[in-house]
């Protein structure tokens, strides 16, 4: 009989532990990815000669070096089909050392990238090269023409940047350049997506890598009014490691096991 009580136990013990497991490894789902490390066989690619040019050409993109660069100057576009509007998109973006041209990543897009097209519904970090006004750029584009939310210029240019990009059910978005929040906005325009669009301009030799999309918005606190100056922001609690939710399961499954086991030979 005392052995029964104590298998009844353990089993009961074992199925709280599987409980507690499940709910603390929950995490969002991951929508799509792409490391580059193969043929673009998901991706359209396509070029514009110029901004008053509208006839699509080849365009010119690689993943010979693991990474998606461009090899020529003209407007080389590549998009993958994206629909994902609230979440979040995390890359590597490589601006090459230039003097002109610029390198964007259309996270949400619906098409058209070029002003002359008009139409337009994208919002976007651009890297901008050209002298004039140099530096990161978080903007979006709508209907025929462009507004820029954060002009970013305490940030080398040059070189690797792994950028995350969040936007939550609200339409507010939060922009991070390698880990540090640069850029905190709501945008009504924009609220769909049909693509991911990667456009490069005189940029040849700029290069993105390592992007994910997922469906869960990065969990900060937002600002109580998003139309004020950035706010200084809070460090980001760094999460508990799921093991340690594994690992005091299963002292308390011990615990709770020996227990019986010394109850029950008392009886």
């Amino acid at each position: 009989m005392k052995a029964r009580w104590i298998q009844l136990i353990a089993v009961l013990a074992m199925f709280v532990l599987c409980i507690s497991v499940c709910t603390n490894n929950a995490h969002a789902d991951e929508v799509w990815r792409d490391d580059f490390e193969g043929p673009l066989e998901d991706w359209t690619i396509f070029a514009y000669p110029s901004h008053t040019d509208v006839v699509k050409i080849e365009g010119n993109f690689s993943t010979a070096d693991g990474t998606l660069k461009v090899l020529d100057d003209d407007i080389n576009t590549a998009r993958h089909n994206s629909t994902v509007n609230i979440g979040t998109w995390s890359f590597d973006m490589f601006v090459p050392d230039d003097d002109e041209g610029f390198l964007r990543v259309e996270f949400m897009s619906n098409g058209a990238s070029l002003d002359i097209l008009g139409n337009m519904s994208w919002v976007a970090v651009s890297a901008w090269l050209d002298e004039a006004g140099r530096g990161f750029y978080v903007l979006y584009g709508f209907g025929s023409g462009r507004t820029v939310h954060q002009h970013i210029t305490d940030i080398p240019l040059q070189g690797w940047h792994h950028i995350d990009v969040s936007r939550n059910s609200s339409g507010y978005f939060k922009v991070y350049f390698n880990e540090t929040l640069k850029a905190n906005f709501t945008n009504p325009s924009v609220t769909s997506s049909t693509y991911l669009q990667v456009v490069c301009d005189d940029v040849s030799g700029g290069a993105i890598d390592n992007l994910v999309v997922d469906d869960e918005p990065i969990p900060d606190p937002e600002p109580t009014t998003p139309t004020t100056p950035t706010p200084t922001p809070s460090p980001t609690p760094t999460p508990i490691d799921p093991v340690v939710f594994v690992l005091i399961g299963g002292i308390g499954v011990g615990v709770v096991i020996i227990l019986a086991i010394v109850l029950l030979r008392r009886r």
